[in-house]
């Protein structure tokens, strides 16, 4: 379960019905589809309707060490699997782009989520 470590500034926000049988947990990463992320606000219940963040700001987990570093407008994609941030767009979800650079030392990496048009 990804956890947002920093909602930075907030933008365009859903309503979203959970259609899982697991609680969504406040901060955590909800796919939507294959092609968009959204933040919780809240808890949202199994079944219930809550509201996601699908524009903004955030400071999520990134890939670190390797040599991997970011540059401000790189395109950065949410890998489900280790639940992180990166720029290998192969098989991982667009999730936004790079505002801040990140060293490759750096844990997190701060972004303006894809919002609504998804560029």
């Amino acid at each position: 379960m990804t956890v947002v470590e920093k909602q930075v500034h907030a933008g365009v926000v859903i309503n979203y019905t959970n259609p899982t049988s697991t609680t969504i947990a406040s901060k955590e990463i909800v796919v939507l589809g294959s092609t968009r992320i959204g933040i919780a606000n809240a808890e949202i219940l199994a079944g219930a309707e809550g509201s996601l963040t699908i524009g903004g700001v955030a400071e999520l987990d990134a890939i670190d060490g390797s040599g991997t570093a970011f540059a401000v407008a790189d395109p950065l994609y949410y890998n489900e699997t280790s639940d992180i941030i990166t720029t290998e767009s192969s098989g991982n979800i667009p999730a936004g782009w790079c505002i801040r650079p990140k060293t490759t030392a750096q844990t997190t990496v701060l972004m303006l989520l894809n919002g609504i048009s998804g560029k």
